[in-house]
């Protein structure tokens, strides 16, 4: 199996640095592979499966691979725009494959602090543990060991994603009735 993640060969050399418009020609993807949790908490939808929108035999490996960063991201935004109405978020701490991804600080419309770790999820649970554990007394003091940012990215608003969401919002609402 061939691998599209921002460490593969194929990401590298197809999508990093390309000059590739909004949109992904056209192609959306929705990334719904284990059903979708947020922010259709009305009837957490157990049931939504992924779908591919405006594919043609004209589509390229790139528009899909893009199809699904946008699509990812766009889910993101979603949940994100949640929470933005309940307590603004000014900033987002990012790691791993996506973090690289040039779409994510437009699509999310948010500064992305990028720490010098890929492994997030595993240094947050560790840093959680040792307050757990009693090895600190708070997670103000264990903060203290949060390596230091590698980058900050600010965005650029991009209109087009705002109605490429709007787009993506409709496809899955349509979608519901289908399953």
């Amino acid at each position: 199996m061939r691998h599209a993640g921002p460490n593969s060969r194929l990401y590298r050399s197809n999508v990093t640095g390309r000059a590739i418009p909004l949109g992904a020609q056209s192609v959306i993807f929705l990334p719904h592979l284990a059903g979708e949790r947020s922010p259709y908490l009305d009837y957490l939808d157990p049931d939504a499966r992924r779908a591919w929108i405006n594919l043609s035999l004209a589509s390229t490996q790139v528009d899909l691979i893009w199809a699904v960063l946008e699509g990812v991201a766009l889910s993101l935004r979603e949940a994100l725009d949640v929470v933005n109405a309940i307590a603004p978020i000014q900033q987002l701490t990012v790691t791993g494959g996506g973090a690289r991804s040039p779409i994510w600080v437009n699509v999310l419309n948010a500064k992305l602090v990028m720490l010098q770790t890929e492994e997030g999820t595993a240094y947050g649970a560790a840093l959680l543990a040792m307050v757990g554990i009693g090895a600190y007394a708070s997670l103000k003091d264990v903060f203290q060991l949060v390596l230091p940012e590698r980058a900050i990215v600010h965005p650029q608003h991009q209109p087009a994603y705002d109605t490429n969401l709007e787009h993506y919002r409709k496809i899955y609402q349509a979608l519901v009735s289908y399953r």
